[in-house]
């Protein structure tokens, strides 16, 4: 299509605002995609993706914030398909017999092809019926059963279930005029060298400007490290406040020690940034460029 934009989630979270209005340029329509939601659900643990899954939801407000603040207006946000999660790993009993003959996909949730039987607990539904032009058949488990194709009891989709079929789809208009300023003196931080002259490196991070104040509520904050707009380090460790996937906690009062791992080595300079993690307010930005000079 012209004039659009294909971008993933990740891209638009982790670029700037001065990067991403570089990738949107005068595009008419920008497609941001995410398949954080299945990626978890089919390769983690249960636990874990309860945890990313949770995560998507503040992250696609974030994605709204950033686009906005580079003049989007309106956003549609929706899924390719629904899906069914449990929260554990359920009885063995509750996978079924494929329906055999002459199969020509599986999935835990539909079996695709020709003959066969149709197993208990399952319903048989010709192509036609679906809408294909096809001798193709389709079977599906009637329950929350699945087929016995691999995988867990705790999470899977493309079966009949409403909770897989129906799909959210909401209408935003975004405030392109409400593009998040900077917060002056928000934050502290500090560092003792003058050059980047080893991959790992800790900087000072102490909430300033009211925020030091100590009836004020613990603040979250995103720390980063960018060279030419882009980032290139790993918030790794903090001692002194809470680091969870890049963002900080961090209380009035105190001051924490961030460790960054630099990923790009081919850098020549840096500046360190801190923004706010709900609204992505620019909190601090290095007031010039910080030499890297990694060793041999």
């Amino acid at each position: 299509m012209p004039d659009l934009v294909d971008l993933e989630l990740d891209e638009v979270l982790s670029s700037t605002a001065k990067a991403l209005q570089k990738k949107i340029g005068e595009a008419k329509i920008v497609v941001v995609r995410s398949s954080e939601i299945d990626g978890a659900g089919e390769n983690t643990s249960t636990f874990y993706a309860r945890r990313i899954m949770d995560r998507v939801v503040e992250d696609l407000a974030r994605c709204l914030q950033r686009l906005a603040s580079v003049g989007i207006g309106e956003a549609v946000i929706t899924a390719d398909h629904g899906h069914l999660f449990f929260a554990e790993d359920r009885d063995p009993s509750m996978r079924i017999d494929a329906p055999g003959g002459e199969t020509v996909d599986l999935h835990r949730r539909c079996w695709i092809g020709r003959g066969g039987t149709t197993p208990a607990g399952s319903v048989r539904v010709s192509g036609p019926k679906l809408g294909y032009n096809s001798d193709l058949e389709f079977a599906f488990p009637t329950s929350t059963a699945v087929f016995k194709s691999g995988g867990d009891l705790a999470y899977h989709h493309g079966g009949p279930s409403i909770q897989e079929l129906v799909i959210p789809v909401i209408t935003a208009k975004l405030r392109v005029d409400g593009a998040v300023k900077a917060e002056k003196n928000a934050v502290t931080v500090a560092h003792d060298f003058d050059a980047v002259t080893n991959r790992i490196f800790t900087v000072r991070i102490e909430l300033g400007g009211a925020s030091k104040s100590l009836f004020e509520n613990a603040r979250k904050l995103r720390p980063l490290v960018l060279s030419n707009d882009k980032p290139v380090a790993r918030a790794a460790i903090a001692t002194g406040a809470v680091l969870e996937d890049g963002r900080l906690t961090l209380g009035p009062g105190v001051q924490a020690n961030v460790a960054f791992m630099l990923t790009d080595d081919e850098v020549k300079s840096v500046r360190i940034q801190v923004l706010d993690a709900e609204t992505d307010a620019v909190l601090y930005l290095s007031p010039k460029d910080i030499p890297v000079r990694l060793g041999v």
